[in-house]
């Protein structure tokens, strides 16, 4: 679906800057797609890569501040993120505090909890002209369209 939909839009537009994916599309053959249309793209993937994994047991992350709730850290460009995919991409750790909403039920009434819950991300690209800070923050434009 994805590439008929770069297709239709490049057919459409004419040219597609950026684009902005989930990790759904994080795989060898949409990179190598992506890269083959000379595209630039940011993919968000969870924490559950083991380059991410091994940094956060060991502490070793040096996190930058974006605002109060965001934190993040440029890894560098990175080879072998998946199986059979030697291209390197750039990775930026990202560390986002959310509160979290509970209903609790108690006696017929309802009480509403919020904790506080950190989640981690990375964002992978093949933009390394820019900095972390500019990659994360255009990244996180996308939620304000979502959410619109």
């Amino acid at each position: 679906m994805l590439r008929e939909a770069i297709t239709n839009c490049c057919r459409i537009a004419g040219k597609i800057d950026v684009v902005r994916l989930d990790g759904g599309y994080f795989s060898r053959e949409i990179i190598t797609f992506l890269r083959q249309q000379r595209l630039r793209f940011l993919i968000k993937i969870g924490s559950k890569i083991r380059y991410f994994r091994e940094r956060l047991s060991k502490g070793e992350i040096p996190w930058s501040d974006l605002n109060p709730t965001t934190s993040f850290w440029d890894g560098g460009v990175v080879r072998n993120l998946l199986p059979n995919l030697n291209s390197p991409l750039r990775v930026v750790f990202v560390r986002n505090l959310r509160y979290i909403k509970r209903r609790r039920k108690k006696k017929g009434r309802v009480r509403t909890i919020r904790k506080k819950k950190v989640f981690y991300y990375a964002i992978v690209t093949n933009i390394y002209s820019r900095s972390a800070r500019k990659l994360v923050k255009f990244y996180k434009k996308s939620w304000c369209i979502e959410n619109f």
